[in-house]
């Protein structure tokens, strides 16, 4: 194989090489994802939907002209999609997650930034 290498036969190590290929971006997204699918499961929304009418026909979730935000008993700062969120927000969740992935190449023994196992960058 041209410079590619085989992947391993134990699917726990397959496992293991999957995990460290995470970047802080993807891990950051997923856990956003995860944390969304709660909420919405528990009756929040974002500013994506509300179904209840507002007083005076404010929008739910939108700042108002005097610098208010308008918002029904629902209604959750921070759940829409990761795409939506300020760069901000999405650079301090990868913050947040990057010391997870870095407990998890500590305990498979791969520290430091330029581990390669099984053709990952890791």
């Amino acid at each position: 194989m041209s410079g590619i290498d085989p992947a391993p036969a134990d699917p726990q190590r397959r496992a293991v090489d999957g995990v460290l290929a995470i970047t802080s971006d993807d891990a950051a997204r997923v856990m956003h994802e995860a944390w969304c699918a709660r909420k919405r499961a528990e009756g929040w929304h974002g500013r994506d939907f509300c179904g209840r009418k507002m007083k005076y026909g404010m929008v739910c979730g939108v700042v108002n002209e005097v610098g208010g935000t308008s918002a029904c008993d629902s209604f959750m700062t921070g759940l829409e999609p990761w795409d939506d969120l300020p760069e901000s927000v999405r650079a301090q969740k990868r913050e947040e997650v990057e010391p997870v992935l870095a407990e998890l190449r500590r305990r498979a023994g791969v520290g430091g930034d330029n581990v390669t196992l099984h053709g990952s960058g890791l």
